[in-house]
Parts: C-alpha cells; structure tokens; sequence
C-alpha cells in the first residue's frame, strides 16, 4: 500500500515505553498475514527514545522499519541531533537498536559536540542521547565501565 504524509510510533508491546517515532513525506507499507505490518519511508524525521524518555531527534532521506522488530533503519543524509548536551552525528545510515539502546552508524560517521568533533569514522556505536560513543569492537565494555560509573 503506498501512503503519503503520515507518522508512526513503535512502543515496546511489554512496557508500553515509546522507542521511536517517524514521520514521511512517501511510504510503502507491507501488511502480513499474520496483522503485522512494516514498510520503506521516504523524506523521513522523527525522534529515538531511550529508557528515560526523548533522546535524540533525526532526519534522514529514507526509513525502513518492521513492527515485529524493535528497530528502525535510517539511510541517506542521516543527522541525528541530541539536545542535552548539544551534539550531531552525521552519516550514511543508522540502525536504531531500541532494544539494545544502541545507535549503530556507518559510512562517513561524524559527531559533533560544543568541545569537539570526531571523524569521519567507517563505523561508530552510540547511545541514543549521543553522550558516550565508541568503535564497535569497544562499544559494550566501556559501555558498562559508563553504566557504573553512573550509579555510584
């Protein structure tokens, strides 16, 4: 089914908590037999959630997103932009991994704060707020090392 100028929100079905939502200009949506739907958006906005609310708003040329998954791609022109603190990032596409907490970005990967910029990375892990960001490869360890050092 094809749709013009529309929006979505994904909630996790066990907590009710919103994970994201997004809006577009042009979509496609696929309806399973089984009353699911997904679909590919074009000329797309819209905000990441984390666990404590409204984390980052992005825009992006295109989204791809499932309702029986609990991410959302984003290709083509990506910003994301977290507004405490202030900071961007940039790149060809993100995979939004709600349930994991996790922005995965490729392709030219650029993040901007106030006291910085890093970049361009071919690959960059960051939670949704923007706030701690890191190689895949060291994403998760100093991910937790973060986690806590925030609880103490």
């Amino acid at each position: 089914m094809e749709a013009s100028r529309g929006e979505l929100a994904r909630t996790d079905p066990g907590t009710g908590r919103k994970l994201w939502t997004v809006q577009w200009s042009k979509a496609s949506l696929d309806y399973g037999a089984d009353g699911s739907f997904g679909g590919t958006m074009v000329g797309v906005r819209g905000v990441l959630f984390g666990r404590s609310g409204e984390r980052s708003l992005f825009e992006a040329d295109r989204a791809e997103a499932r309702q029986k998954e609990d991410w959302l791609k984003l290709s083509g022109r990506v910003r994301l932009q977290a507004q405490d603190p202030p900071s961007s990032l940039r790149c060809d596409e993100v995979l939004w991994d709600a349930a994991a907490g996790t922005v995965k970005a490729r392709g030219g990967v650029v993040l901007e704060t106030a006291a910085y910029s890093v970049g361009p990375f071919p690959e960059l892990w960051a939670t949704p707020d923007l706030t701690y960001f890191s190689t895949p490869d060291l994403f998760e360890a100093g991910r937790g090392g973060k986690e806590r050092w925030n609880k103490r």
